[in-house]
């Protein structure tokens, strides 16, 4: 393996709550600390909207990871 691995919109949910808790931090903090609507960071973990850019780049720094984990592609 070279290493590299795919990106996709499509695995940030789950990439999201997989990171929220390792870092016990709750949704609604979360939404607290980027001054959206708890129902945002809902929609966001439960896959029925996606985050802008901009926001999954804000989610990461607050979660103190690269954004490219939060896009990653899981293996399962």
């Amino acid at each position: 393996m070279d290493g590299t691995f795919k990106l996709s919109i499509d695995s940030f949910p789950s990439n999201l709550r997989e990171l929220l808790n390792k870092k016990e931090l709750s949704a609604t903090r979360l939404a607290y600390l980027m001054r959206v609507s708890r129902m945002t960071v809902y929609n966001w973990r439960r896959g029925r909207s996606d985050p802008p850019l901009r926001r999954i780049f804000q989610i990461a720094e607050l979660l103190g990871v690269d954004a490219q984990q939060l896009l990653k592609e899981t293996t399962n």
